[in-house]
């Protein structure tokens, strides 16, 4: 079964609920807006009239309004292992329980947008999703290296399928990869080094059917930190990629 709520003139976007399986024969099923419950009428023999019962859905106690870009019109939002799709900028969504969720909007001409909040009450929660388009540009957040190499923590593996999506409504799209280091060590290896991270980004697009015509790579090193080297945790940051749309 899957449920719907109305809020603000807006209906949620269906969501499964958790299984029923009772004793007794169903007849109908109704959401208590008071309650946050549904109330089952349900008979132990099928020929009486029908008893009243709340039953208790946990996806039903918490709502999550959504308020993006206003020109967006459609796209996924996906949590857990689920895909929702929605067909307006503003919609709602039931949430199980008092919890952090990460969610990830997926909508084309716009660059992903994964975010992580602490959900613990009903909200409207504003979303700015970023366009694709000439001159922006974008920080591979979630696509760290391990220090001295080129290679992506395990963690990030993850997150380069995200990359596919830049090219999905246009396939001619240009771009530039940025590779970037910390402060520590050579200064001459750490720009051949930034340079190589750009490529192993640059390999993975080529590999998965983007034309190397399309992507350039920069090796810019310590030369331009966004956070400052004083601790690992931030020199971590700093060993990142920023994709460029030319």
């Amino acid at each position: 079964l899957y449920f719907t709520v109305l809020k603000d003139e807006f209906w949620s976007e269906p969501l499964k609920m958790n299984l029923l399986n009772t004793s007794k024969s169903e007849a109908s099923l109704t959401f208590d807006y008071n309650s946050n419950n549904f109330i089952l009428s349900a008979t132990t023999d099928s020929k009486t009239n029908s008893d009243l019962f709340f039953y208790f859905d946990s996806k039903a106690r918490i709502n999550v309004t959504f308020n993006l870009n206003p020109e967006i019109s459609n796209g996924y939002l996906y949590l857990k292992s689920d895909s929702i799709s929605f067909s307006s900028n503003i919609f709602s969504l039931p949430i199980d329980s008092d919890d952090t969720y990460n969610f990830k909007f997926v909508v084309d001409n716009y660059f992903i947008k994964d975010t992580i909040l602490k959900i613990d009450k009903s909200v409207d929660i504003f979303v700015n999703l970023d366009e694709v388009k000439s001159g922006s540009r974008v920080v591979l957040k979630n696509l760290i290296f391990k220090q001295s190499s080129t290679d992506l923590n395990d963690e990030s593996l993850p997150y380069l399928n995200d990359l596919l999506h830049l090219f999905r409504s246009n396939s001619n799209i240009q771009i530039t990869i940025e590779g970037h280091t910390d402060n520590r060590g050579d200064f001459k290896s750490n720009i051949k080094l930034s340079k190589e991270r750009s490529e192993t980004i640059k390999n993975f697009l080529v590999i998965n059917g983007i034309k190397k015509s399309q992507i350039k790579v920069k090796g810019l090193g310590p030369t331009k930190p966004r956070f400052n080297n004083e601790s690992e945790n931030l020199r971590k940051l700093n060993r990142r990629v920023e994709i460029f749309i030319n």
